[in-house]
Parts: structure tokens; C-alpha cells; sequence
């Protein structure tokens, strides 16, 4: 069976991605779905941005979890200008974003952990 062009896409990114049965790995995400649906409604250049401000900064390499790739796909789709004259700079600054710690304190916050709102 042929690769689909998702997976041909994420390979050239070195990612993979496994069956949410399956444990993940360094470069694996689970979000195939969300992946699948950004790239349909922003096209493989939106995709591919999103992914890189993940996985090619210093400490988030491993945070290819859906609930992040959507929040940054969603901040990227509102101001695409920042892809096109500023993509240097983005990819600087998510070196000082701790994606995994924000995660975390969002999916806390919505399993009604903290008693106050989400405050990154």
C-alpha cells in the first residue's frame, strides 16, 4: 500500500505518525485527524509552517500533540503575514514558548483542576 500524501508530507518533516494504541515516540504524534483537517482547510505550506514552529525549536520538538498543533495553527491563521515576512522571528520566539507546560495547564483547566480560569 502507497503512502498517502499526509505521510509523504510528514516524512519530509521527520515526523511520524502511530495508532493512538501505540505509545509515542520522539518525532510521533497521534493527530493524524487534526493534521488532516489543517491541511485541507489552510493547505500543505500552513501545515508545514505550524509543524516546524513545533518541531524544530529547542523544547518543543515533542509536543506533536493535536490540542497544540491546533492552537498554533489557530494563532498562525489569523495573522499569516507573520509566515510570510516574519517566519525567522516565529520560529525564534516558540525557542521561549513552553508549549508542553501551556498544554498542560489548557487541559487541566478543562478537566476542572484549577478553580479559576486558564492564565498561560
Amino acid at each position: 500500500m502507497s503512502k498517502g500524501r499526509l505521510d509523504t508530507l510528514l516524512d519530509g518533516l521527520g515526523i511520524k505518525v502511530v495508532p493512538v494504541y501505540r505509545r509515542r515516540a520522539a518525532a510521533q504524534s497521534h493527530a493524524r485527524g487534526t493534521m488532516h483537517e489543517i491541511r485541507n482547510q489552510y493547505g500543505d505550506g500552513h501545515l508545514v509552517f505550524v509543524l516546524r514552529c513545533i518541531k524544530q525549536t529547542k523544547n518543543n520538538r515533542d509536543e506533536l500533540w493535536s490540542e497544540t498543533i491546533e492552537a498554533v495553527s489557530d494563532i498562525l491563521s489569523q495573522r499569516t503575514d507573520w509566515a510570510i515576512e516574519r517566519a525567522g522571528d516565529v520560529l525564534d520566539a516558540f525557542d521561549h514558548i513552553p508549549l508542553g507546560v501551556l498544554r498542560g495547564k489548557a487541559v487541566a483547566a478543562v478537566r476542572g483542576r484549577y478553580g479559576q480560569p486558564f492564565e498561560p
